[in-house]
C-alpha cells in the first residue's frame, strides 16, 4: 500500500524550548484539519527539549536531531525532508489557534496558482494575549506586493507563513545569517511575489519564552547585507524603501546598546524621505531617552492595549 503525502509539512526547528514546546505541539495536533506531518529539526537542544518531543505519541511527529547549525539551517533541514505539498514553518515557542491550518487550506483550493499564504497573529506578552493588526478584514486577498504591506511593522511572521513545496525547492534561508533571517529570505525571494493572506490573527507569537536572541547585540550577529540588496532591487521602489526602514530598525538597535559607530555608518546609508517625521526624529535621540520611550510603550501596550509605533 503506497502511502499519500500529507498536504502540509509542519516545519518546527527546536533549540532549548522544554518549557514551551509540549504547547506548541498540542497547538498542531489538536488542529480542525488533521492532514499533515510535523517535522521537529533538533538543532542541538542541551535542555530537555528532545525528551518532550519524544514524549509524544503520535506517527505524525517525526524527529531529525543535528548538531547545532542554527536557524536557517533547520529550516533548510526541515524543509528537505518535508514530503507534504505545502510547507508550514512554525518556532518552537509560538501557538496556531485551532483552525489555522483549515484557514490556510482554504485559500490554497480558491488560490491554486499562488504559492505564498500567510495570516495575520497576535502576541503574547506578560502573560497576555494582545492582538497585532487593527484590521477587521476576515475575507483573504492577494497583496500583490509583500513589501509595501510590510514597510514598518510587519503584518505577518515566519510562523505563520505557508509555502507551496514546489516553491522553496531552490530557494533558501541564508544559514549565514544569524539575525533577521526571515528579513533575508523576504529580500532574496519574495520580491515580485504575491501573498494570499488572511487578516485574522490565528498565530500567536511568544514573547514570554526568552528567546536565544532576546537582548543579544545585534552588532555581534550577521545581519541581511541590505546594500548588496539596494543594488539588486534598484528598479522596486517599494523594496528600496522596505530597506531603508530596516537599515533605521538597525540603528535604533545600535543605539540600544551605545554603539554608535555601526548606527552612523547606517544612518547614512539612509534616505531619509523613506522614513516618517517620527522616525527621523527617533535617530537622533540618545540611548537613555530611548529607554525609557520603550518602556512607556510597553506599558500602555500591556496595560491598555494601545500599540504606540514610530510608523
Amino acid at each position: 500500500m503506497v502511502n499519500t503525502p500529507p498536504y502540509f509539512s509542519v516545519i518546527i526547528p527546536l533549540y532549548n524550548k522544554e518549557t514551551e514546546l509540549k504547547k506548541t505541539l498540542n497547538s498542531v495536533l489538536n488542529q480542525t484539519f488533521s492532514d499533515f506531518e510535523i517535522i521537529i529539526i533538533n538543532d542541538g537542544s542541551t535542555d530537555n527539549s528532545l525528551s518532550v518531543a519524544q514524549s509524544f505519541n503520535s506517527k505524525k511527529i517525526k524527529i531529525h536531531n543535528q548538531p547545532n547549525k542554527g536557524l536557517s539551517f533547520s529550516r533548510n533541514k526541515g524543509i528537505l525532508l518535508a514530503s507534504g505539498k505545502f510547507v508550514a514553518l512554525l518556532d518552537a515557542d509560538d501557538l496556531w489557534e485551532n483552525n489555522y491550518l483549515q484557514v490556510i487550506y482554504n485559500m490554497t483550493i480558491k488560490h491554486p496558482n499562488e504559492s505564498i499564504f500567510a495570516t495575520g497573529y497576535k502576541e503574547k506578552r506578560n502573560k497576555k494575549i494582545l492582538p497585532y493588526s487593527k484590521k477587521k478584514n476576515t475575507k483573504p486577498v492577494i497583496l500583490k506586493d509583500f513589501f509595501q504591506v510590510n514597510f514598518n511593522a510587519f503584518i505577518l511572521d515566519q510562523s505563520s507563513l505557508v509555502f507551496k513545496r514546489s516553491f522553496l525547492r531552490n530557494r533558501n534561508y541564508n544559514s549565514n545569517i544569524t539575525y533577521n533571517e526571515d528579513v533575508d529570505f523576504y529580500l532574496n525571494h519574495l520580491y515580485n511575489r504575491s501573498i494570499v493572506f488572511a487578516f485574522q490573527g490565528l498565530m500567536i507569537k511568544n514573547y514570554d519564552s526568552g528567546s536565544q536572541l532576546s537582548g543579544a547585540p545585534i552588532s555581534k550577529h550577521i545581519i541581511p547585507d541590505l546594500d548588496y540588496y539596494q543594488v539588486k532591487h534598484k528598479e522596486l521602489p517599494s523594496a528600496i524603501k522596505f530597506i531603508d526602514i530596516q537599515r533605521y530598525k538597525y540603528a535604533i538597535k545600535y543605539t540600544y546598546e551605545g554603539n554608535y559607530s555601526l548606527k552612523e555608518d547606517i544612518v547614512k546609508k539612509i534616505n531619509k524621505r523613506n522614513l516618517s517625521y517620527k522616525q527621523r526624529i527617533m535617530l537622533c535621540l540618545p540611548k537613555n531617552i530611548l529607554i525609557q520611550l520603550r518602556a512607556c510603550k510597553f506599558f500602555i501596550l500591556n496595560h491598555f492595549k494601545i500599540r504606540l509605533t514610530s510608523y
